[in-house]
């Protein structure tokens, strides 16, 4: 658990941070770029691990998953990954341009900890890893409460991929746009209704309309973390302020299979805790709007 638990906040952490360092103007639509590929993960991965393990078992489907991960991510890593691209002579956005100052804040992490602004979008982030977690980790139980099988269930993972694909192409041009705490009521209400829809699925079809809402939620709201700390803060002290946020969040998503568990066991029923965790987002949905931006000052 402890080296899953490290991969997964490291692994999110860097390959979302070195994009925030490249890129200033576009960042919204590049971090977006950036999600298909683990939303098609999303969608493919489980069928093709429920595979493996009908073949072999468990273990082999580690095995054999740590080898493509050692044979494909290790070598483009050490070959492709930059940092800072000051460190190269060269400056975010392009080669040739010099940065817009006016473009870019810098707040300390200690700075970003006073604002109203970096607990708003930590909470949402937190929340998001915990339900999602929760969900995706009880899926199997969860659907089989409504009378449908381990096959069907599985079948949600297919419109998760497509549509968070989708969502964050299209998040990621929005964050461009508009501010982003509008962006995350959206995406919050959108956890609300997929947490809704998990307590009434009682057909395939139903299956699909879930899954197309926890993928399109997942997409808004993975745009939006990945994104909106660079957006307000800036980038110089980006990796102090996200490292404090990813290692909240990846407490929240081992908290969320917990709560569930208690939940199941208080009430001997899922719906009654997935509801009752529903009023969190809905609570982070309407305070959004109204949440204070940071102060804008030029990068020094």
């Amino acid at each position: 658990m402890l080296i899953r638990s490290l991969g997964q906040g490291s692994l999110a952490l860097v390959s979302q941070h070195v994009i925030n360092l490249w890129f200033i103007r576009r960042r919204g639509l590049t971090i977006g770029i950036s999600g298909v590929g683990f939303a098609m993960g999303v969608a493919f991965l489980p069928s093709l691990i429920e595979i493996i393990i009908n073949k072999y078992d468990w273990r082999m489907a580690y095995i054999i998953l740590g080898l493509i991960v050692a044979a494909t991510i290790l070598p483009l890593g050490a070959l492709l990954f930059r940092g800072h691209p000051e460190s190269f002579g060269l400056e975010p956005d392009g080669v040739n341009e010099k940065p817009n100052k006016a473009l870019e804040t810098n707040y300390t992490a200690a700075e970003a900890r006073k604002t109203g602004v970096f607990w708003l979008f930590t909470a949402a982030t937190i929340t998001t890893s915990m339900l999602a977690t929760g969900l995706l980790f009880h899926n199997y139980n969860i659907l089989a409460e409504n009378g449908l099988n381990r096959d069907l269930a599985t079948k949600v993972f297919i419109p998760i991929g497509f549509l968070a694909a989708a969502a964050n192409l299209i998040t990621g041009y929005l964050l461009d746009k508009i501010a982003p705490r509008y962006v995350l009521s959206v995406a919050m209400m959108l956890l609300v209704s997929t947490l809704v829809v998990a307590t009434q699925i009682n057909s395939l079809t139903g299956i699909y309309i879930y899954g197309a809402l926890l993928g399109t939620m997942q997409g808004t709201a993975g745009a939006i973390s990945s994104t909106v700390f660079a957006h307000h803060f800036g980038r110089r002290h980006l990796g102090a302020i996200k490292g404090l946020v990813t290692t909240l969040s990846v407490a929240g998503s081992a908290l969320g299979p917990v709560l569930f568990s208690f939940g199941y066991d208080m009430f001997s029923s899922y719906s009654k805790v997935i509801l009752f965790s529903a009023l969190l987002p809905f609570a982070i949905a309407i305070a959004a709007p109204f949440i204070k931006p940071v102060n804008q000052r030029p990068s020094s």
